[in-house]
């Protein structure tokens, strides 16, 4: 048993790694094979096995002596029953782990909240908000997610450690009736090793299920090889072969050659990686510096005069900015359309889920179909026709196109000494994107701001799509249940459904205490998505909770019809009387739900 006892408490050590970096570097050296390992952290199959041996050897003695639980140890201070010091011992930190979690782990790893705040803020970045509104949004969502994630991490520690005390207090009790001649030893060992098998299947359930196991027939090709696969395997040598073109822990995909170097022996490959990443260290910084360099010099030969009254410089600045010459991506006065919508789709959230249509002038006809085509009906043999389906096509539905615009100033020092033409398409893109957006969760639709799914229309979502809230206040995880159960029930493209709400409202969702287990709170806060359907959090929908307000909306977003116009242009307008240029982009748009019973909006009581 102490043998045991030793191997449990050494492999606990060698575990540690890096923690302990004397002795995992001397076993490293002096330990043949020690190396082989793909993590030190698998030293913990020795525990795994030493530890229920121990037991075994427990239950045996027991077994062979059963005065040993009616003996009681002498403390120095008070005798104890064994039966019942174990019991404290184990039982006890078990029961204490669920009373006081927070005593023993702060369920945070070191820096995850600062990544939470860096999402946070780069999907909030084309959202069109001021940096006050995103900073304080950034605050109030990250504090309440974090926190919602510590008590669902804490669930989850305080529902294995009750589960922990009560395997304990079974098997304690059992122990008690065995000890007392109240149960025949046979059923005491039935009883145990039946604990022992319910306790090892559930846990085991969790890491290895039939979702972890594919048919023969996907997984006889997993990877295609490529072209150098293909050489490798013809070279039959016996020879390790590196692809430097991949992260040698991705190695896997790899290995299917048979001859290269797998992720299995990194440490073996250590010292060379080391090396590589050394030398490819230095020679990126050393590209780096020599393009700067490059750069500079280019920028100091183009670098105009400097502008004076006296001189020309400031005649010829002032020359160019009266022509007003757009800024173009295609080259012949006007932005590609294509490149456009890319950027836009960049820009905006939403933008990338609706249908988009072009047209060349000012009104641009949208076809609208139903949500779903009528089931095809099967005709007797011969037939020469078949009933028609009238459901399937509706009219079509005119949008006309309305001018949006955005100003940017620039300085004239900033106009001469940066590259800032080359950027306006992007910067640009990203405030249109964020406009689009808006347009699309909250647009009026009285002028030129389009009509947003929010909004209640006879034009747009009526009604009668309305779901309210099962009970008066904010909205519960209950209530995006249901509208996520509606939402998939309204069918069309997975990648299209959505449900949209404010982050102000989702704050108090992700704060309530008693919602630690809820399963629509889990499954957001690790998948972003209620039964499915994924959340989008923006700063345009409403975030007001009296009676009788849309707090969300869910739908499929592909019956959002968004039509553009075929340019996009920037313009350089210079003020008289100022060193400033205002750069003025100009772009033709609008947008609508095409069918409003896509769309369902979730409603305050």
């Amino acid at each position: 048993k102490w043998a045991l006892f030793t191997a449990t408490i050494f492999s606990l050590l060698l575990s540690w790694g890096k923690n302990i970096p004397g002795l995992t570097n001397f076993f490293m050296d002096y330990f043949p094979a020690y190396n082989k390992f793909r993590a030190v952290s698998m030293i913990l199959v020795v525990a795994e096995l030493c530890i229920p041996l121990l037991a075994i050897l427990g239950v045996k003695a027991v077994i062979d002596q059963p005065a040993i639980l009616r003996e009681k140890l002498n403390l120095r201070i008070f005798k104890m029953n064994p039966l019942i010091l174990a019991f404290i011992l184990s039982g006890g930190i078990a029961l204490l782990f669920y009373i006081a979690p927070g005593s023993f782990n702060s369920f945070e790893s070191s820096g995850e909240e600062q990544m939470v705040r860096q999402q946070v803020a780069r999907q909030l970045e084309g959202s069109g908000g001021t940096p006050e509104q995103i900073s304080q949004t950034v605050n109030n969502y990250s504090f309440e997610y974090m926190n919602a994630l510590r008590q669902v991490r804490a669930s989850i520690f305080k529902r294995d450690a009750i589960r922990s005390f009560v395997f304990i207090l079974l098997a304690a009790v059992l122990l008690f009736f065995w000890m007392k001649g109240r149960m025949k030893q046979a059923w005491m060992i039935a009883g145990l090793g039946l604990f022992v098998l319910i306790d090892l299947w559930a846990v085991n359930q969790r890491y290895l299920n039939k979702e972890n196991f594919k048919p023969k027939r996907f997984m006889e090709v997993p990877y295609a090889p490529t072209a150098a696969d293909q050489a490798i395997i013809l070279r039959k040598v016996n020879e390790l072969a590196l692809n430097p073109g991949m992260n040698i822990q991705d190695g896997m995909l790899t290995t299917r050659a048979r001859t290269l170097l797998d992720a299995g022996k990194v440490d073996e490959a250590r010292p060379i990686l080391e090396s590589m990443n050394e030398y490819r260290a230095t020679i990126d910084a050393s590209d780096r510096a020599e393009a700067e360099y490059r750069a500079v010099k280019e920028a100091e030969r183009n670098m105009p005069a400097p502008p004076s009254v006296s001189g020309n410089g400031f005649r010829e600045i002032r020359q160019a900015m009266l022509e007003k010459r757009a800024i173009t991506s295609g080259g012949a006065g006007q932005n590609t359309v294509s490149g456009i919508v890319s950027a836009l789709v960049a820009g905006g959230r939403l933008v990338g889920k609706v249908s988009k249509f072009y047209g060349r002038n000012s009104v641009t006809n949208v076809p609208v179909f139903a949500p779903g085509l009528a089931l095809p009906v099967g005709s007797v043999p011969g037939a020469t026709g078949t009933a028609s389906d009238t459901t399937a096509v509706l009219a079509g539905d005119p949008l006309t196109l309305k001018a949006w615009y955005s100003t940017l100033p620039v300085s004239m020092d900033a106009l001469i000494s940066t590259d800032i033409e080359s950027q306006l398409p992007g910067i640009f893109a990203k405030a249109f994107g964020g406009s689009i957006d808006k347009m699309i969760i909250a647009g009026a639709g009285s002028g030129s701001d389009g009509l947003g799914v929010f909004v209640a229309s006879a034009s747009g979502v009526p009604t009668s799509s309305d779901i309210n809230c099962a009970a008066a206040g904010t909205p519960k995880w209950v209530d995006l249940g249901k509208l996520a159960l509606t939402v998939l029930g309204l069918g069309g493209d997975q990648t299209s459904l959505a449900i949209v709400m404010n982050p102000l409202i989702m704050a108090p969702l992700l704060a309530e205490a008693t919602a630690g287990s809820d399963p629509h709170k889990v499954e957001y806060l690790t998948k972003g998505t209620i039964i499915g359907v994924p959340v989008i959090l923006s700063v345009y929908a409403p975030s007001v909770t009296t009676a009788g307000a849309y707090v969300a909306v869910g739908g499929d977003f592909s019956h959002y019809a968004w039509a553009v116009a075929q340019e996009l242009t920037i313009d350089p307008i210079k003020t008289v009387g100022s060193d400033n240029v205002t750069f003025q982009s100009f772009m033709y748009m609008q947008g609508k739900p095409l069918i409003g019973s896509s769309f369902r909006r979730l409603k305050t009581v």
